[in-house]
């Protein structure tokens, strides 16, 4: 099965706008799981039958050995006796049903996104009220934070490979299928979006308050909502920061508050 190689940020942030709900998570150090369904992206996690990768004459070989010792192992008799456009019309068939049974699950799922930077100003635009919202720092040590998966970027929808086939005809596992939800259009790829899975969407998630290690404001965020801000965080390991324009550039960085 693919596996992507990825090193698990030190830190993990996500814009937010400043209001009453925002601030109830924040006062409790709640994290909130949202469906797929939920997403401003109508194409984020849309689920579309799966597509096999063309497989060489090789891989069909294989793939068709793996499916003789799987029914030998099951005591079953495998009526094909090589990878015929029969056999390979039955196993696109058999993915196709595996994909349609679990949509309703990968659909009940809570997704949490998160960026692994704090200083990009089309993102404190859209997801921090234009700049009037906050940011949160988290530590990836800390749950569920150390679960967290990098968002693949591509023009196309996934496909499955000739090993993740095997995975979810053979084994019926399935995990490759999961990766429509860690697979968003190119377009987005500014983001350097990273994504924790929950087991159900609509759930709200209590972490430790030491996962949160910062919070940086918005350069246009208010006096009074600073204030706010800062008394909730009173007595709390959290470190707070202001968002600044950084001169003459298209920037804005962190100042931190004492």
């Amino acid at each position: 099965m693919e596996c992507m190689a990825y090193s698990l940020p030190k830190k993990l942030y996500k814009y937010q706008p400043y209001s009453v709900q925002t601030l109830d998570n924040l006062k409790n150090r709640v994290l909130w799981f949202s469906k797929p369904d939920q997403f401003n992206d109508p194409f984020d996690s849309k689920i579309v039958p799966s597509t096999i990768e063309p497989m060489s004459e090789k891989d069909w070989h294989a793939f068709f050995k793996d499916v003789q010792q799987a029914a030998a192992q099951a005591k079953k008799a495998l009526t094909y006796h090589g990878p015929d456009d029969s056999f390979k019309e039955l196993v696109k068939e058999g993915v196709e049903k595996s994909f349609q049974n679990n949509v309703s699950d990968f659909r009940q799922r809570g997704v949490a996104c998160f960026s692994a930077k704090m200083d990009d100003i089309l993102m404190w635009s859209h997801y921090a009220d234009g700049h009037r919202g906050f940011c949160l720092e988290f530590d990836t040590t800390y749950e569920p934070f150390l679960n967290a998966r990098p968002v693949k970027y591509a023009e196309t929808f996934p496909t499955l490979n000739a090993e993740e086939v095997a995975e979810v005809f053979i084994r019926r596992n399935p995990e490759p299928q999961m990766k429509f939800l860690f697979t968003k259009s190119g377009c987005w790829e500014y983001e350097q979006e990273w994504r924790v899975l929950h087991r159900e969407g609509g759930t709200a998630y209590r972490f430790e308050a030491a996962a949160l290690t910062g919070i940086y404001l918005g350069c246009e965020m208010t006096d009074v909502h600073e204030e706010i801000i800062v008394r909730l965080l009173a007595g709390s390991p959290t470190h707070l920061y202001e968002m600044k324009p950084a001169g003459t550039k298209f920037e804005v960085e962190p100042v931190q508050i004492k």
